[in-house]
C-alpha cells in the first residue's frame, strides 16, 4: 500500500502554487492516511532524496490536522541532511521544540548530521545542549556527527572535548568517530593527539582502516616528523591496512621534509611495487627531495616520466624543469 501511495506522491508535479499540489492530494487520498501510512510516506519520499517534495507532504498533513510526532519530523530532517539542507532541518527542529512533541535521539541526530553537512560546528555543539538540557541522549551517530563537523571547520580542540565526554558516558567509539577525530588533530597539526587516537583504536579492538592512518600519517608529514610516518606505514603493512596514493605521499613529503631523499625514493619503489599510482603530491615531494640533494638528473627523470604518465605539474615541478 505504501508503495502505490508513494508512487502518487512520486507522479504529482510540483506546481509552481503548493495549493495546487495540495488540491490534487486531497482528491487522491479523500479519506487521509492512517499515522503509520503517513510517517512511511514521509520515509519513502525523504530516502529517494525528493526534499520539495517530501517538505510539501508535511506541509499537507500539518494542513490536515495531522497529529505529527517525532518519527514524522525526523523523516523530513533526515531529507534535509541528505541534501544537505541544514537551515530548514534546523528551522524544522524549532519547530519541533515549539510544539513540545517529544524529543529523541533519532531526531536530534539527524539535524546533527544535516548541520554537520553543512560544516555548522557550532551548532551541532548547540544540539548537545539541547539534548541535554530535554535529557535526551547523546548517541553513537550524533556524537560522531558533532565530531566530523568540528574536524571539518580544524576545531581540534572541540573534537577531543567531544571524545572525552564519550568516555565519560562510557560510550564505545566506533571507526567513524575515531577518523574524525585523528582528522581534526591533522588539520591542527597535532600529531601526538592523533597517535595517541590511533593508539587506543588498537587498544580498543576498533578496526582501523585506510583513511585513519592517513589522517595519522598526514598529522605526522605536517609536523616533519617522517620517522613516526615510516613507523605508521609499516604497521599498515603489518595489519594489512591498504596504502593508497595519500598514504604514500604523505609519507614521501615528510621524508623530503626531514632530508630523507633516499628514504623518498624507496618509498617511490613501494609503490611501483604495490601497484599504486603516483600523483602531482608525490612527484613533487620527490623531484623536492631530489633538488635539495643535487640530483638534478634524477629530479629530470621524474619530470619526464610525470609528463609521460599525464600527471599535471605544480609550481614545484615547473620550477625544477626551469
Amino acid at each position: 500500500m505504501i508503495q502505490s501511495v508513494l508512487q502518487t506522491f512520486l507522479s504529482l508535479e510540483t506546481p509552481q502554487h503548493a495549493d495546487l499540489l495540495f488540491a490534487s492530494l486531497d482528491e487522491a487520498f479523500p479519506e487521509g492516511l492512517d499515522p503509520r501510512m503517513s510517517t512511511g510516506i514521509l520515509n519513502a519520499l525523504a530516502k529517494t532524496c525528493s526534499l520539495d517534495k517530501t517538505l510539501l507532504a508535511l506541509s499537507w498533513l500539518e494542513m490536515n490536522s495531522y497529529e505529527l510526532n517525532h518519527y514524522h519530523y525526523s523523516s523530513v530532517i533526515n531529507a534535509c541532511a541528505k541534501s544537505c539542507t541544514w537551515t530548514k532541518a534546523v528551522q524544522l527542529f524549532g519547530v519541533v521544540l515549539q510544539r513540545m512533541v517529544e524529543l529523541d535521539a533519532i531526531t536530534c541526530s539527524a539535524v546533527i548530521s544535516a548541520c554537520e553537512r553543512g560544516g555548522e560546528w557550532e551548532r551541532t555543539l548547540q544540539l548537545f545542549q539541547v539534548m541535554a538540557q530535554r535529557n535526551v541522549e547523546s548517541d553513537m551517530i550524533s556524537f560522531s556527527a558533532a565530531i566530523s563537523s568540528c574536524e571539518k571547520c580544524g576545531e581540534w580542540e572541540k573534537a577531543l572535548q567531544l571524545c572525552s565526554e564519550m568516555t565519560r558516558n562510557n560510550m564505545e567509539f566506533d571507526t567513524t568517530a575515531f577518523g574524525a577525530a585523528i582528522s581534526a588533530c591533522e588539520k591542527g597539526s597535532q600529531w601526538t593527539k592523533a597517535l595517541h587516537l590511533l593508539s587506543v583504536m588498537s587498544q580498543d579492538n576498533v578496526e582501523s582502516n585506510t583513511v585513519t592512518f592517513n589522517a595519522a600519517i598526514s598529522s605526522c608529514e605536517k609536523s616533519c616528523e617522517w620517522e613516526k610516518a615510516l613507523q605508521l606505514c609499516r604497521v599498515m603493512e603489518q595489519t594489512v591496512v591498504e596504502s593508497d596514493m595519500i598514504t604514500y605521499s604523505s609519507a614521501i613529503s615528510a621524508c623530503e621534509k626531514g632530508g630523507k631523499t633516499e628514504k623518498a625514493l624507496q618509498l617511490c619503489n613501494a609503490m611501483a611495487q604495490r601497484n599504486v599510482e603516483p600523483g602531482t603530491v608525490s612527484f613533487s615531494a620527490l623531484i623536492s627531495a631530489c633538488e635539495d640533494r643535487g640530483d638534478w638528473a634524477r629530479a629530470l627523470q621524474l619530470l619526464a616520466e610525470m609528463q609521460q604518465r599525464g600527471i599535471e605539474r605544480n609550481a614545484i615541478a615547473f620550477n625544477a624543469e626551469i
